[in-house]
């Protein structure tokens, strides 16, 4: 009868372990070996959109030829400024049709987006073809300053009416100047101190 070694209990559970431990590892080196080798393909969808989508280097370059250019600004077509702004325009041509008094149009976006240019173009050409409306200019109330007055003039009359003033005021200052300097105007003064003096002096 042979005698067997003796081997301590540590070291036998040392052993178990690491044997268990080979065990348990093996599975998962297959297992990542068998994933590698299965790579995911991708999903036919995707294929085709790249296929459909795929866009060349000839497709995002684009050249202008100088020929069709216009020479001059004046002479350029005007920019789509309400390109995508189909509601909004819709929007205004509705509120400039309204003949009604007391209606307002008010137009909120962010800056740059040609707001006032829109705007600007539909009226210019809505005013092509629309009679010119009345001047209304606003004058001095002399009886009370606070209130001033509002006259209704003609078409074109306004512009006319201030120069008219300006010329009015113009020379009525120059006369004016004029008489305050005048020999005549100083000897009635000068007669005026005189008087004055003397009535003081006999008080």
């Amino acid at each position: 009868m042979t005698k067997q070694p003796h081997i301590p209990t540590s070291q036998l559970s040392r052993d178990a372990n690491k044997k268990d431990a080979n065990n348990m590892a093996t599975p998962i080196i297959e297992l990542k070996s068998t994933k590698s080798a299965t790579p995911n393909a991708p999903h036919p969808c995707f294929i085709d959109i790249k296929q459909r989508c795929l866009v060349t280097a000839e497709q995002l370059k684009r050249y202008s030829d100088p020929d069709e250019l216009p020479s001059d600004t004046r002479t350029a077509p005007d920019l789509d400024v309400g390109f995508g702004q189909q509601r909004a325009l819709k929007a205004l041509q509705t509120a400039l049709d309204i003949k009604a008094s007391g209606y307002h149009v008010f137009a909120a976006g962010e800056n740059g987006l040609g707001k006032r240019t829109v705007i600007s173009r539909l009226l210019t050409r809505i005013a092509a073809d629309a009679p010119t409306p009345d001047d209304w200019v606003y004058v001095h109330n002399f009886t009370d300053p606070r209130t001033p007055l509002a006259l209704r003039l003609p078409a074109g009359q306004a512009s006319l009416l201030q120069q008219q003033v300006t010329h009015l005021w113009q020379q009525a200052k120059k006369r004016l100047s004029q008489r305050f300097r005048s020999d005549q105007y100083q000897s009635k003064i000068e007669a005026i101190k005189n008087d004055t003096h003397q009535k003081e002096s006999q008080a």
